[in-house]
């Protein structure tokens, strides 16, 4: 008898352990969306260095991070589409010029692409602070459109000349950058930003994703007010449904 009631509670326990280790926050729920502005043209091409034809001299940046939905799930192959203004505040006026460009998210929902930091622009008696414009597709079904700003930047909130038509306010859409070292891939500064869709807008992820034409990274996470992270976290009686699960294998035995 006791065989069996211990059987049946350590069957009960490594449910409860098997649920609580798979319980995951996303911080922020999910990315803000803002303006498309009117510079965005379709045909950029697939790359992940978008000065891959030439930047004018600036800072070297590489973002990181995952397309995610609100559930933690990793999303394959999602089309991200880049576009920004140079270093004098100025659109490329041709897809293919630079600050353009276009990816697939990694087989675990995974992406990174380079740069050089963009400028802020006038916008009447204003400016815009700098910024990355990004639209995010999965299955050919636009799901996010928004913008990627710079912690420390003077001209975001009340200080955006677009005022509250844009979301430099938004916490979720604002990166911190750290400057990359030795141990890292990359020249100049690095950031991390991860696109959370809502689960609600999200079709499933396709099981067998087509090969993308970005790399797969798996970016460290970088602290900053706009960097989202996805945790797993364990509730308080952890530790002790580990020792319980641990007496039923003993009195098992």
């Amino acid at each position: 008898m006791m065989r069996l009631l211990s059987l049946v509670l350590l069957l009960f326990v490594c449910g409860a352990l098997s649920e609580n280790l798979h319980h995951c926050v996303v911080t922020p729920a999910e990315t803000d969306h803002d303006v498309q502005g009117p510079f965005f043209l379709a045909d950029a091409p697939f790359r992940t260095d978008l000065c891959s034809t030439g930047c004018p001299q600036n800072t070297p940046i590489t973002i990181s991070g995952f397309v995610m939905d609100s559930d933690c799930m990793h999303i394959p192959n999602a089309l991200i589409e880049i576009w920004a203004a140079d270093t004098s505040g100025e659109y490329q006026t041709e897809a293919s010029g630079w600050y353009r460009g276009k990816l697939n998210s990694g087989s675990d929902g995974s992406f990174s692409f380079s740069t050089t930091q963009p400028g802020k622009y006038p916008l009447g008696e204003g400016f815009r602070p700098a910024h990355i414009h990004a639209m995010i597709f999965v299955r050919d079904v636009k799901r996010l459109t928004t913008q990627i700003y710079f912690e420390g930047d003077p001209y975001l909130g009340a200080n955006d000349a677009c005022g509250s038509g844009c979301g430099s306010s938004h916490s979720s859409l604002i990166m911190s950058l750290v400057n990359c070292t030795t141990d890292d891939s990359c020249d100049g500064q690095r950031g991390e930003f991860n696109f959370v869709l809502a689960t609600s807008e999200q079709p499933a992820p396709t099981p067998t994703p087509s090969p993308t034409l970005s790399p797969s990274p798996s970016p460290s996470p970088i602290a900053g007010a706009g960097s989202s992270s996805a945790s797993w976290h364990h509730s308080p009686v952890f530790s002790t449904m580990v020792f319980i699960s641990t007496i039923c294998l003993v009195l098992y035995e």
